[in-house]
């Protein structure tokens, strides 16, 4: 059976020059649940994440900013870990010390 993706991004790749510049993706919920996110990226260095943990709402959306620092252009990937959480959740990280998170990839 096809799992259903229940957290999706908006735009779902992110083309950022190697030269430096910013993105702004929402994070759609199409669950009924409340979903925790961590956003992780395979270059730290040169990329910033803002906020790096979150909360989308059930049936909501919510914005990450992404700027990429100049630097030599390579092979990055950014990660979206999100795990369901409880309505009154209200610390992001903590659903990840305890569930095995799923995840969705933005292309870069």
């Amino acid at each position: 059976s096809k799992s259903i993706m229940s957290l999706a991004a908006d735009p779902p790749i992110c083309a950022l020059p190697a030269g430096g510049g910013a993105s702004t993706h929402q994070l759609i919920n199409s669950s009924e649940k409340k979903i925790a996110f961590k956003v992780k990226t395979s270059n730290n260095e040169h990329y910033r994440i803002k906020p790096v943990f979150g909360f989308v709402e059930a049936g909501g959306c919510s914005a990450i900013d992404i700027t990429r620092m100049s630097g030599a252009p390579k092979e990055d990937k950014l990660v979206i870990q999100y795990v369901e959480t409880t309505p009154d959740a209200k610390d992001a990280s903590a659903p990840f010390k305890t569930n095995s998170p799923a995840q969705i990839t933005l292309p870069m």
